[in-house]
């Protein structure tokens, strides 16, 4: 047996067989020469953050329910098409346990959130403060607000000490803070008619407030934060078995600065796919 910077060999002069090994890989050759190579899975704390989810995204008041006051009901959510969609680029796992299976889980991920709204209107852009107008006199195919994040995850895990014999999964819990820089927002509207002349009306007392012109090419996008807080925190909970996970994020900060929006408090639940 020998060992130098690493490198692992084992030779039995007997029986003519021996091992390398060099950090997590294995070479093994028998008698007639023939060499094997194989990977060691070293038993370590994995946690479940990197991979792929998708989910519904909405919003609640500051008592948690799903009420808007009359000044912004135009914000009512097509849930079933209000879909957010989580990259989980990288992940460090550290851990915190003897046996492996409780520890810390962080990383750097990317989110895209779309609300998409029962009714169409525009956002006033030269109001101090967020507020939008109903589009009166022309058809809508689509009207949406899309916000992008980088997150951070701060995450306490905790595994099942006895992993499945066939898959060697475990099911899991995990429970953190998540962290979020807002690097861009837009609006969406997808208009079915072309170049026609309409009313911006106000939400409460629909008088006109202006008029406007639906484009020649359907797409409008305008491109700005809305009075958007820039950072965010969310509560996060994970629950899941092997690379499968069902996730629940709710903020504990408001969607829009204090006196610039409604006191609305985004939620996202959806399924991760995590594979790395």
């Amino acid at each position: 047996r020998a060992k130098f910077l690493g490198i692992h060999v084992n030779v039995d002069e007997d029986d003519e067989t021996g091992e390398v090994t060099v950090g997590s890989h294995k070479w093994v050759y028998d008698s007639e020469g023939e060499v094997t190579h194989k990977r060691i899975r070293h038993n370590r704390f994995n946690g479940h953050w990197g991979g792929v989810g998708i989910g519904i995204n909405g919003y609640v008041n500051d008592k948690y329910y799903y009420s808007l006051p009359e000044e912004y009901e135009y914000l009512d959510l097509l849930w079933q098409k209000s879909v957010n969609v989580d990259l989980n680029i990288y992940e460090q796992n550290i851990n915190l346990s003897k046996n492996k299976n409780f520890g810390l889980v962080t990383g750097i991920g990317y989110s895209i959130h779309n609300y998409r709204f029962t009714k169409s209107f525009t956002i006033m852009q030269d109001s101090n403060y967020f507020v939008g107008a109903y589009n009166k006199g022309v058809n809508v195919r689509k009207s949406k607000i899309v916000t992008n994040f980088i997150t951070i995850p701060v995450l306490f895990e905790f595994q099942d000490k006895n992993p499945s014999p066939l898959t060697k999964h475990r099911w899991h819990v995990t429970l953190g803070a998540t962290f979020g820089v807002l690097v861009h927002a837009h609006q969406k509207t997808y208009f079915n008619e072309n170049n026609k002349d309409y009313n911006l009306t106000h939400p409460v007392s629909g008088d006109v407030i202006a008029t406007a012109t639906s484009p020649s090419y359907n797409k409008v996008k305008v491109h700005d934060n809305f009075y958007m807080r820039p950072f965010k925190m969310d509560a996060s909970l994970r629950v899941g078995w092997g690379w499968i996970n069902l996730y629940a994020n709710v903020a504990l900060t408001e969607m829009f600065n204090s006196g610039k929006g409604p006191k609305l408090y985004p939620f996202s639940v959806g399924i991760m796919l995590v594979s790395w």
